[in-house]
């Protein structure tokens, strides 16, 4: 398995509705939070919302997955548990050990962790206590929630739909391949994958296949809006899909490989490169509008935070934002606080 590409790209999968409350959330990274936002970078940090300075930070030096949201607190998984702070201060609130688990998926109440050694285990969001847990093949990855049922595969090629109130097995699905990584929740009963077989599927909540496209290199998990999926391959050729049918609207080939999934912002598409390149297209037609080249390492996707347009860039180790502007082929960045 691909870990260090996936720690890199394993980024915004949906948008939460900020209720703020326990409904259903999944890993965002950068993560969204009502102070500022957070960010998953060997380590965690939550960056203020007007200063763009982490007012506090956990974790350092350790192996993190993007953060999900869970009402006042956040969770973090890394290579020594799930771990729950407090937004607000960072203070830890309960530490969950072991398992190498992946980043949590929210619903209810209760935190659904998946891991490396194939278990997938509901915790409840309050205390880390277990809920249930259960046993299934290889690595598992986050799941999707579809109603009661959670959707999920790994390494062993294949799909789970899980009874997400007692973690009971309802069904099983070949896909033949491994996932790229988790499935994506897609419309009304749908979910979108990737695996390693270079495929794109959606299928519905009993895991039946609705339409497939086959690309010619490995492609990063799917984004969608509310008609269309972009997919960025590895060899860099960005796709949009019809969502409905898989119909193939367009096709933009940008030569550089990806350092995140695509990020879709008003009537664009942003795609980010692992060179630092930041390429703005028209979301209907694929064309491209804009094209940026920064002097950094990109580890996020585009996103919109007060009125800005940023990325998060690794220098010295650490994350930093950058401010982007697209009316110039230039971009300026705010230093953290590494105190």
């Amino acid at each position: 398995m691909l870990i260090s590409l996936l720690k890199t790209i394993t980024t915004t999968l949906a948008l939460i509705t900020c209720t703020w409350a326990y409904s259903t959330s999944y890993e965002q990274n950068p993560l969204p939070t009502r102070q500022g936002f957070m960010v998953s970078h060997q380590g965690i940090y939550h960056f203020d919302t007007n200063t763009l300075r982490p007012n506090w930070q956990a974790l350092n030096g350790h192996k993190t997955f993007a953060p999900t949201i869970a009402g006042d607190s956040v969770l973090v998984s890394s290579s020594s548990g799930v771990y729950a702070y407090q937004l607000s201060d960072g203070k830890l609130l309960w530490h969950h050990p072991g398992g190498s688990p992946f980043s949590a998926t929210v619903a209810d109440g209760l935190a659904y962790i998946s891991s490396e050694d194939g278990k997938l285990t509901a915790l409840d969001i309050a205390q880390g206590e277990p809920h249930w847990s259960k046993q299934l093949s290889g690595w598992v990855y986050p799941p999707v929630v579809m109603g009661d049922v959670l959707i999920t595969g790994g390494s062993a090629g294949l799909l789970w739909g899980v009874d997400r109130h007692s973690g009971r097995l309802l069904w099983e699905q070949p896909l033949g391949q491994e996932l790229f990584y988790r499935p994506v929740a897609v419309g009304d009963n749908r979910i979108a994958l990737t695996s390693f077989d270079a495929r794109l599927q959606v299928l519905n909540s009993r895991g039946d296949t609705l339409w497939q496209h086959q690309f010619n290199s490995l492609a990063l998990y799917p984004v969608a809006d509310s008609e269309n999926l972009y997919v960025y391959e590895l060899s860099g050729d960005l796709h949009a899909f019809s969502l409905s049918d898989g119909q193939h609207r367009w096709q933009q080939q940008l030569n550089e490989k990806p350092a995140a999934a695509v990020s879709v912002l008003d009537d664009q598409i942003l795609a980010v490169s692992s060179n630092g390149t930041v390429v703005q297209l028209n979301r209907t037609t694929g064309d491209i509008l804009h094209q940026q080249q920064l002097a950094v390492e990109p580890i996020t996707p585009v996103f919109q935070h007060n009125h800005k347009r940023l990325l998060i860039a690794a220098q010295r180790g650490k994350p930093q934002p950058i401010v982007l502007d697209f009316s110039v082929h230039s971009s300026t960045s705010k230093e953290i606080n590494d105190e």
